[in-house]
């Protein structure tokens, strides 16, 4: 039998936060930070749309997404 690997919620938004930190301002798309992170696309994008939602990320032109102004004004505190 082999152990899966269960991820939260919260641990699937700290994780996409971090990422999203380190990236930058361009930020990445969906499919590419699931793969970068291990998560199920549809799972990731229901966390970042919550965490879109409440200012944490947000999507630029081309879709990508990145640190929004809540998540970047906490590191400024």
């Amino acid at each position: 039998m082999t152990t899966q690997r269960s991820i939260g919620s919260v641990d699937k938004a700290v994780l996409a936060l971090q990422r999203l930190g380190e990236v930058g301002p361009d930020g990445r798309p969906l499919n590419r930070l699931a793969v970068d992170l291990g998560i199920n696309k549809a799972s990731l994008h229901y966390t970042l749309s919550i965490l879109r939602q409440r200012g944490f990320v947000e999507q630029n032109h081309n879709g990508n997404y990145r640190l929004g102004h809540v998540a970047l004004s906490l590191a400024d505190t």
